[in-house]
Formats: C-alpha cells, structure tokens, sequence
C-alpha cells in the first residue's frame, strides 16, 4: 500500500501477502476432505483437487528453488536485478559498489556508468566512478565526476570530499583548500576533512613562504592551528 524506497514492491516483502493465500488454499483443502469423508463430494472430485494441489505445490518449489539461486549471494542478487532492469540505478550501483570492494575494477566503472546513464542527476554514482576512476589512475576522469557530483549535490559532502582528498594526494594545495573548506562547513565533525585541510595548509603555506610571501603563509598555518586545537562534536 505504502510505497518504500525506488522499488514498487521487494521481493523478500511479497512472502507476507502470499501467506493468506496459503492459509486460504490450505483450509479449503481441509474443507474438501471433510466433505468427502462424509460422502458429500464424490472420490472423483476430491482426488482431481488434491493432484492438482499436489501439481501445484511442485510448480511453486521448483519456482522456489530457481529464486533461491538469485539469493545465493550479493553479487548473484545484483546481476539478476541489473539483468531484469538494466535502467535499475540502485541495483547497477550496488553491484558496483560490491565488485569495487573485490577490486574487479573495470566490471566496477562498467556498472557504474550504468548507474549514471540509468539516473544522471543522481550524485551517489558518479561520486563512486570517480572513486574507481582515480584506483584506475584516470584522475581528471575522477576529477570531472567528483565535480559533477558537486554540483548535483550542493548540499552534500561526498564530492567536495573526493576532489579535496584527491588534490591533497597529488600535492594540489591550493586547489584543495576551498574544496575541503566546503566539507567542513557542511560537516564540521569529521576528522578525515578536518585532517586533510591542516595538512593542505601546512603544505600550501609551505610554498607560499618559497615564493616570498609570509603573511599569507602565516595566516594559513594559524587557520591549521585554529583547526588542531578544536574538538570535533562527535568526540566531546
């Protein structure tokens, strides 16, 4: 009745609604057999009810057991419903996300694009291409998507994150700053964030005092100093 999540109906859900039917199914064959006992509905009849009861029972097992092997494990899970719908952006996402885990790279970016094709307004994937992106060594691929993200998402902190961390990484302080700046305004309590900005300002300031400019070093090294001597919520 109540619609949950992307999906109309979950398949584990449809259980519950088929347990009346059972219980209907069930007690009318109890109904029969009390009505032949007593003579009132012919041997014919009853034994025409039970095999197809009986004809029934073995459809729905072998239907049963066919369904078990899409449940065996996550990734089986996945590629059915990726194979059912492939236009399903949570289902190519999620089996993205498992084959990124199991550093199956290039069948990760494959189901990500998916993802992104399937719901390009959506920031979630692209943030998680980027991610195989940059394992990839593609970083202005990754950079790209991490900046879309951005920009779907204003209000979240995954790709403002993503570009931040990954200019830390190849020495791009100046670049990183503002992204990181972004995160923490929006999420001031975590660490990860607040580490990677002290750090692309100690560095930043680092190259402008090279470049002969200490006023500007010295006010980036006490913004990491202001940064160092606060407490994140979460951890008071």
């Amino acid at each position: 009745v109540l619609h949950a999540g992307y999906q109309l109906a979950q398949d584990r859900w449809s259980y519950w609604s088929g347990m009346g039917f059972a219980l209907l199914a069930g007690g009318g064959i109890a109904r029969l057999l009390d009505l032949s006992a007593r003579g009132r509905v012919s041997a014919l009849i009853t034994r025409s009810v039970i095999a197809g009861s009986a004809a029934l029972l073995l459809i729905l097992a072998a239907e049963a057991w066919e369904q078990s092997k899409v449940w065996r494990d996550t990734e089986t899970l996945w590629r059915r419903a990726a194979s059912v719908d492939p236009s399903c952006m949570v289902c190519q996402n999620n089996l993205g996300n498992l084959l990124l885990d199991q550093d199956r790279l290039a069948e990760a970016e494959t189901a990500f694009r998916a993802a992104v094709t399937a719901r390009p307004e959506s920031a979630g994937p692209r943030n998680n291409l980027g991610a195989v992106l940059v394992r990839l060594g593609r970083y202005d691929e990754a950079a790209a998507q991490f900046r879309e993200a951005m920009r779907l998402a204003p209000d979240r902190i995954g790709g403002a994150l993503n570009l931040g961390l990954l200019y830390v990484v190849h020495g791009k302080f100046a670049e990183a700053i503002p992204q990181l700046r972004q995160v923490l305004a929006l999420r001031p309590e975590r660490p990860d964030a607040r580490a990677a900005l002290s750090t692309a300002l100690v560095k930043r300031a680092e190259e402008l005092r090279r470049e002969g400019r200490p006023a500007e070093a010295d006010s980036l090294l006490g913004e990491s100093a202001a940064l160092a001597q606060e407490r994140s919520p979460s951890l008071r």
